[in-house]
């Protein structure tokens, strides 16, 4: 086989769809880093007339973790500016303080009904919420991630096309090769070994290729971002399960067109 033209006739669907597929889950793990951070930074102040034990008890809700705030802390930072007398009284009046960390990221939609939900309890006084910049840029970040995964779908339909093409290409111009050995009792699968080979030496070229060039995109997300959104920028060694999921879709995708292929052939009994 002519192995530089057919290599990189395929290394070049490979690279296509290998390389978006790896911007959709670098986008992906982008956002979802960036939702962990905020649900871990961000609490809601829950005021209360009486001590409350659990309140995930009390509504539909769920915190992923509830802090008491010290109420003598409180009382003692009041100590040199108000009399003995005035903090005997404020000490007996003096509601509970709650800082209530959510299970799951929300906007501020979601952080206003929760705000109503939680106002409504008998026990409750008063609830504060902080509106914050994070709703803009994590709506910019969606808004990135689905334009990323409806080009990702695309390059990924086109890519498999052209691999598709590519392949069969190559069978129709060792079709007569093919033939020959077919006819001294060769399967179709010995007779396009030659394209297996192929079609994996190209496999490994663009994940060594697509490898590369993800790590250059990450190690130099410094230099083009702004420090404040360096902590939502995933390290290398943080996407072993994404470059799992890139090597598994590397092997499948190219052998499912070549499965096609096969298929094809046997249903129509030709090259």
């Amino acid at each position: 086989m002519k192995y530089p033209k057919y290599l990189i006739a395929f290394m070049f669907p490979l690279i296509m769809m290998l390389g978006s597929f790896s911007i959709y889950l670098l986008v992906h793990k982008i956002v979802d880093n960036y939702k962990q951070k905020v649900s871990n930074d961000y609490s809601i102040i829950i005021i209360t007339n009486e001590p409350i034990a659990d309140f995930n008890k009390l509504s539909t809700i769920k915190f992923q973790k509830v802090n008491r705030i010290n109420r003598e802390s409180i009382i003692d930072d009041l100590k040199t500016s108000v009399s003995q007398l005035s903090l005997d009284v404020l000490s007996k009046q003096l509601p509970y303080f709650y800082e209530a960390y959510l299970e799951d990221f929300s906007t501020n939609e979601e952080l206003k009904e929760i705000k109503a939900i939680l106002t409504k309890l008998d026990s409750v006084r008063e609830v504060e919420i902080f509106e914050t910049d994070h709703t803009n840029l994590y709506s910019l970040l969606i808004l990135t991630q689905k334009i990323v995964t409806i080009l990702s779908l695309i390059v990924l339909a086109s890519s498999f096309l052209m691999l598709l093409q590519q392949i069969k290409i190559v069978v129709y111009e060792y079709s007569e090769r093919i033939s020959i050995l077919q006819l001294l009792g060769a399967s179709f699968t010995y007779c396009t070994k030659d394209i297996v080979r192929t079609v994996l030496i190209s496999i490994l070229i663009s994940l060594l290729s697509v490898f590369i060039i993800m790590f250059m995109i990450i190690t130099n997300f410094n230099s083009v971002l702004q420090i404040e959104f360096l902590h939502i920028i995933p390290r290398f060694q943080d996407m072993y399960f994404e470059f799992f999921l890139i090597i598994v879709s590397a092997f499948i995708i190219p052998f499912i067109a070549f499965g096609t292929l096969i298929l094809k052939h046997r249903i129509n009994n030709d090259i």
